[in-house]
């Protein structure tokens, strides 16, 4: 697989992306603020093979409002899942409802996906 076909892969999986410096412009942050989201799990970044930092565009709402209470959710999976899992995880649409965990997050089901983050995890510690 090429660096084209690499990259068009993680696009089909978990993108579009924002880069920083995108994501910084649009929701008019300091690398700082954008490092603290990260950290305190209220922004999801992925890192590439090259070392880039992105942000999937699926968290943000069109006004670049978070998913609520996603720090719960990576309360729940960091322990277990990595970061581009934990992305495939919230978009991930559960028959037969089709519609994503990050769906539900923003439809407001947000225990019965903080539930189901936590059952994730206990199972794949065991």
């Amino acid at each position: 697989m090429d660096e084209d076909e690499a990259d068009r892969a993680l696009d089909d999986a978990v993108g579009p992306f924002y880069d920083a410096a995108g994501l910084q412009s649009w929701l008019e942050l300091r690398e700082e603020q954008v490092l603290d989201l990260i950290r305190d799990g209220h922004i999801l970044a992925v890192r590439t093979l090259d070392g880039d930092v992105l942000f999937p565009s699926f968290q943000f709402g069109p006004n670049g409002d978070f998913l609520p209470r996603l720090n719960e959710v990576f309360i729940a999976l960091r322990s277990t899942l990595d970061e581009w899992s934990i992305a495939q995880w919230l978009l991930y649409e559960e028959p037969p409802r089709a519609i994503s965990y990050a769906g539900r997050l923003r439809a407001g089901e947000t225990h019965a996906v903080i539930r189901d983050a936590i059952r994730q995890a206990e199972i794949l510690r065991h």
